[in-house]
């Protein structure tokens, strides 16, 4: 008898005003990791790196700058 171990997890993340349920799962064939895959999902999400880069470093001024 072929038996399935359960390789996943669910984690449910509240952020401000939404909760977000992740669901993270192992698989034997995958042929990048997760933070080879995280990064391409940015970096295809984004003008270029350099807009992405400017506007972290941006905010990160504004937040030093800021009275608190």
């Amino acid at each position: 008898m072929n038996s399935k171990i359960n390789k996943s997890c669910t984690s449910e993340i509240p952020i401000g005003g939404t909760l977000y349920i992740v669901e993270a799962s192992v698989s034997d064939t995958a042929q990048e990791t997760v933070i080879s895959k995280v990064k391409r999902l940015i970096l295809n999400n984004t003008d270029t790196a350099e807009k992405l880069s400017e506007q972290t470093q941006n905010q990160s001024e504004k937040d030093s700058t800021s009275p608190g």
